[in-house]
């Protein structure tokens, strides 16, 4: 394939990813995304000061979200704000593992099998939906999708 079809397909891809996640983050709450501002800006607390006792937080793997949107959340001026930076934090994380997904994939698959997958997942709505929240579900769930596929390359690959 040419290399304007190459860049064309990534464009399409960052469209179809960053395109529905990015908007109006700003219009609602859900209940436990208090959680995870509170451990990021622990979080962010604790690389400042040294005091790494307050990255223990929330009793499941939320140091991913945190460690990611720490260095963001406080530049917003309201706590409304901060929920919005935190939201944007994890869909641009979910937006760069699904981009991760398919380049592994397309090593794996096949371009168009790849892109129908990796299309698909962007739009999957439990994958949409919490990839716009301040929690770790989403991007938890591509980490463990990239191991996956990571083995089976590995394994697929000559050695």
């Amino acid at each position: 394939m040419s290399k304007s079809y190459d860049k064309l397909e990534w464009l399409l891809l960052v469209l179809i990813i960053f395109g529905p996640r990015l908007i109006n983050l700003d219009r609602f709450l859900t209940a436990d995304e208090p959680l995870f501002l509170e451990h990021a800006q622990k979080f962010a607390q604790a690389w400042a000061t040294g005091d790494f006792r307050l990255t223990a937080g929330i009793g499941y793997p939320g140091v991913t979200v945190a460690a990611w949107a720490a260095p963001i959340i406080n530049l917003a001026q309201t706590e409304l704000g901060q929920y919005a930076l935190g939201r944007a934090a994890t869909a641009t994380l979910t937006g760069i593992l699904l981009l991760l997904l398919y380049g592994l994939s397309r090593e794996l698959l096949g371009r168009g099998p790849a892109l129908i997958g990796v299309g698909l997942l962007a739009l999957d709505p439990f994958m949409l939906g919490y990839s716009r929240l301040f929690h770790i579900a989403a991007p938890l769930a591509l980490f463990m999708t990239l191991a996956g596929i990571s083995l089976l390359l590995w394994l697929h690959t000559e050695r």
